[in-house]
């Protein structure tokens, strides 16, 4: 039996830490490729929800670096301009 994991934002619904962990795959249990697509695609789901934090967890287990900081830049962005508002 095959399951298929689809993160396309067709409906609006917000990817919070527990959806992406229960969309991950495990390792071993799917070829690494596919895995990689499925992370990718959680990660890019993420990332347009602003979920830079997610996003970036996502990315840096797909093992794609150049994503992985930027999104954490804007995590890191996100959070000092919210750190600046409040004060």
């Amino acid at each position: 039996m095959q399951t298929h994991t689809h993160t396309h934002n067709t409906h609006a619904v917000a990817i919070n830490e527990e959806m992406a962990e229960a969309m991950t795959p495990a390792k071993g249990s799917m070829p690494d490729a596919e895995r990689i697509q499925v992370l990718q695609q959680i990660a890019k789901v993420a990332k347009r929800q602003g979920a830079w934090q997610l996003a970036a967890k996502k990315f840096t287990q797909a093992s794609v670096d150049v994503r992985q900081c930027v999104c954490v830049c804007m995590c890191v962005w996100v959070w000092c301009a919210c750190a600046c508002v409040c004060a």
